[in-house]
């Protein structure tokens, strides 16, 4: 069971630092499981991150490249293959009934705008899904619509989906799914629209956090997590099933050209002390890290360590590798091919002693940076949209976004000390590596 939250900071959790918020149902698949420190989202924003995630490799690799730096339109077409080599279809291949819950964002359709008056196909079932509810894109967006399967949703007297009823109705969906699949293996791919953008928490949960309403509505997301974790319990699944928690890109801040209300709660969330990113530098949307570093979670009783924590460098593009090692079956040549198996790591094994892993990361705006072992390198392009050209996120003081930098994030977390000048023989051996990467076929 994959959970992939929308927009969740790298501190907003109680098991990666956060005080002024409870999140008991997190921290407790952290306590019975293992919580990655440096684990990546392959993009600051998400949908080139669901991408991977779905598929093992990098979204910039695609035909439609230029298209998917930035988020995808709501209605654009679908931008999975349909040749069974995504995640759900890989799964379903070898016996597993599978159903996606939640917020898609990666298109519907076989070209150009959707129609969606007509059959949404190809959609998430053409992808290995065997059943799929849920929303476009995001709950703001419009068509305010329910998809379920290959259609529009359509009630009696329907109105306008509204972005409060998004997290409870997708909770709903979730645990009903676990309260009718039957003993064969299953994967329930989780995609709730908290915290993102509209904060409105329900009733039951406003004012309850220490963080204003963004605290409340990430509580709000723990609450459903714990609805599906009890749900897994009462079927008596938890003790075999591996359950992932993680976030598509990091959290928001305060980010330029934004004005409230869309951002109030969050700026409300930082004047009361809450720190969405934990100490990262930056926010969803930049190349830092505060945007691409995300809490990550695993628990599997008797096989995933209790308790544990692990500096390995990790990404969602290894969670198709990571399912075909469980299933232990080869994927096809071109499938997954950015992507490693986590098994070890999962199973609490030693690091192994070879060459550091190099991740490749972009921004929005197509920023890209290379993370290999404890260094991170951040390139500058030529040309860069404004407002993103400037040092915007966070205020501090240092070098802007679009510019040449290179970390050591074991000693500066912060990305404070730019050593682009300082260790120049390093900083040119990883642009050649990150040129030589992205120069591979596509695929």
């Amino acid at each position: 069971m994959l959970i992939l939250a929308d927009d969740l900071g790298y501190g907003d959790v109680g098991a990666y630092g956060a005080l002024r918020i409870a999140t008991p149902h997190i921290d407790r698949l952290a306590a019975q499981g293992t919580r990655f420190t440096n684990a990546y989202a392959p993009s600051s924003i998400c949908s080139p991150s669901r991408y991977a995630l779905m598929t093992g490799r990098y979204q910039w690799r695609t035909p439609r490249a230029a298209e998917t730096a930035a988020i995808l339109e709501v209605d654009a077409p679908l931008q999975l293959a349909t040749d069974g080599s995504a995640l759900p279809a890989l799964l379903r291949a070898h016996g597993y009934r599978t159903a996606g819950v939640g917020k898609w964002h990666l298109g519907l359709g076989p070209g150009g705008r959707t129609n969606w008056r007509e059959a949404l196909v190809p959609g998430p079932l053409e992808v290995g899904f065997d059943a799929y509810f849920g929303l476009p894109a995001n709950a703001e967006n419009a068509p305010r619509i329910w998809i379920r399967d290959r259609a529009v949703e359509r009630e009696a007297g329907p109105e306008p989906r509204r972005p409060v009823d998004v997290g409870p109705r997708l909770a709903d969906e979730a645990v009903a799914f676990l309260e009718r699949v039957e003993r064969e293996p299953f994967f329930l791919y989780y995609a709730p629209t908290e915290p993102h953008i509209p904060i409105a928490p329900l009733p039951a949960f406003q004012g309850k956090s220490h963080a204003g309403p963004y605290g409340d509505t990430v509580q709000q997301l723990d609450a459903h997590v714990g609805r599906i974790l009890a749900a897994l319990e009462a079927r008596g699944f938890a003790e075999r099933t591996l359950v992932v928690f993680t976030s598509d890109n990091g959290g928001l801040l305060d980010p330029p050209g934004e004005e409230p209300p869309h951002t109030a709660a969050h700026r409300e969330a930082l004047r009361l002390g809450h720190r969405i990113n934990g100490d990262l530098r930056g926010q969803k949307h930049s190349i830092w890290e505060g945007g691409l570093r995300v809490p990550l979670i695993a628990r599997w009783p008797g096989h995933v360590p209790a308790g544990a924590a692990r500096e390995d460098l990790v990404s969602l593009v290894d969670l198709l590798a990571t399912s075909a090692d469980l299933l232990d079956v080869a994927l096809p040549p071109a499938a997954g091919r950015d992507g490693v198996s986590l098994l070890p790591a999962l199973f609490g094994e030693p690091p192994r002693a070879a060459p550091p892993r190099a991740l490749v990361l972009h921004s929005a705006q197509a920023l890209f940076a290379l993370r290999e072992g404890r260094f991170k390198l951040i390139e500058r392009r030529e040309s860069f949209p404004p407002p993103y050209h400037a040092n915007a996120f966070l205020k501090k003081p240092g070098n802007r976004q679009n510019s040449w930098q290179l970390y050591d994030l074991s000693d500066d977390p912060e990305e404070a000390v730019n050593l682009w000048e300082s260790d120049s023989a390093r900083a040119e051996r990883l642009r050649k590596r990150l040129d030589q990467i992205r120069g591979q076929a596509p695929g």
